[in-house]
């Protein structure tokens, strides 16, 4: 199941940071109420539920949605963006899915992913643009049932 999320706020021009609101909260613990505990969910928001360097470009009440995360274990996969530096962390062992920022398309190291699921997991791959073509810079494949 795939659930996106729409945390974004309109703000000044020297903020970009988004809210995670006590409504969309109840909301989205309603909808994770509805899934059944063995399917499994990737969750998509534009933010990332940890605090950014840079206070004016987090997700306010993060820790809340990070919370609601926490409480699920059928959340396999939280994928955003907002930072535009490519990552993949493999959180599971501390109670977290897999956490996956693509980057972005329109920067000079221009990065995406690639997510291939099958019934025993998912295998993700990074593109990078390297010399006006995409290449395979990592691929991990990740099991459901590894933590």
């Amino acid at each position: 199941t795939i659930v996106g999320m729409d945390t974004t706020l309109a703000t000044s021009l020297s903020s970009s940071h988004g809210f995670f609101s006590e409504k969309l909260e109840d909301n989205l613990s309603s909808l994770l109420d509805e899934i059944p505990d063995d399917e499994k969910i990737i969750l998509i928001n534009h933010f990332p539920f940890f605090p950014s360097e840079k206070p004016r470009h987090s997700l306010v009440r993060g820790e809340a949605l990070q919370k609601v995360i926490e409480s699920r274990s059928n959340i396999v996969f939280y994928l955003h963006g907002h930072t535009h530096r490519s990552s993949l962390a493999d959180l599971r062992g501390n109670g977290l899915p897999i956490i996956l920022d693509s980057g972005s398309v329109s920067h000079k190291r221009s990065s995406w992913n690639l997510l291939d699921f099958s019934s025993r997991g998912c295998e993700v791959s990074v593109y990078q643009i390297e010399k006006n073509s995409w290449k395979i810079v990592s691929n991990k494949e990740f099991l459901w049932n590894e933590k």
